[in-house]
């Protein structure tokens, strides 16, 4: 994926290595000159935004596993998403192509939902390889002043489906708007099943007899279905006989870390039995 101008969205297409007069898109190369001559077997410069976002840049692009789709972040507001309203980061888009180009869809929630994770900075993490599905965490404005919010999977077509219930946090001094904007995504299971998440507060806890973590690390929760098939959550640090272990020190998994140079675009993908 390129930047070029005011940042419009571009992706290379290979094709199977053939001359240039025999490419299938030997006009489309024509018109790009020297940009598209410069590029073996048949590769061309395709456009994956719009054109038009505002003056804004599609920024943190990343294609999928098939090259199929690409997800990038803009403030341009697109397709009836916020866009300046979130000054920070912007909304995060997955764009698919097809027959016509490429078509682009909003990743985030329409209406007065507010985002989760790291202070809203992403409000949905852990794509599929396809791009087709994630999680995310946030509330409705209503929940949000009380401290509360569901983690949910969602996806192409508007697919939505909370993975906890509403989470309140037990000691009522802990209902601060923090636990939601800076809640910290540490991992999610390969089908989106369960996602693993941190609180925002270090003391916040979610269910009774949780212990008020001291050691520095805050609590690890673990949302997804029951089984009764419905949403649920409970704290990774709890053995099967629902004894908690680490005393009060907190937890840590391996689904999130800085791949360097202060880059946070990383995939958090990570593996966790």
């Amino acid at each position: 994926m390129l930047t070029v101008g005011v940042a419009l969205g571009l992706v290379l297409v290979a094709a199977p290595t053939v001359s240039a007069q025999e490419c299938d898109n030997v006009a489309v190369r024509a018109q790009q000159g020297s940009v598209a001559a410069a590029l073996p077997d048949c590769m061309a410069l395709e456009m994956v935004s719009p054109p038009k976002k505002f003056v804004q840049a599609a920024e943190g692009v990343s294609v999928s596993a098939d090259g199929s789709r690409a997800w990038f972040s803009t403030k341009g507001g697109l397709e009836g998403a916020p866009g300046m309203p979130d000054g920070f980061a912007g909304d995060p888009y997955v764009a698919t192509r097809g027959a016509d180009g490429w078509a682009v869809v909003p990743a985030s929630l329409s209406g007065d939902f507010v985002k989760g994770w790291s202070s809203g900075a992403d409000i949905v993490r852990s794509y599929s390889p396809d791009f087709s599905r994630w999680v995310g965490f946030g509330a409705s404005r209503s929940q949000f002043e009380l401290g509360q919010a569901r983690v949910f999977r969602s996806g192409l077509g508007g697919v939505f489906g909370p993975l906890s219930p509403l989470l309140v946090p037990v000691d009522p001094t802990n209902r601060f708007q923090e636990n939601i904007q800076h809640a910290g995504f540490q991992g999610a299971s390969a089908d989106h099943s369960r996602v693993l998440f941190k609180p925002g507060h270090l003391d916040a806890r979610y269910l009774e007899g949780d212990p008020s973590p001291s050691g520095g690390e805050s609590h690890v929760y673990v949302a997804g279905l029951g089984g009764g098939g419905g949403p649920s959550v409970e704290l990774l640090a709890r053995d099967v006989d629902g004894k908690v272990w680490g005393e009060r020190c907190g937890a840590r998994v391996g689904g999130q870390a800085d791949p360097g140079g202060g880059n946070w675009n990383g995939r958090d993908q990570g593996a966790v039995s």
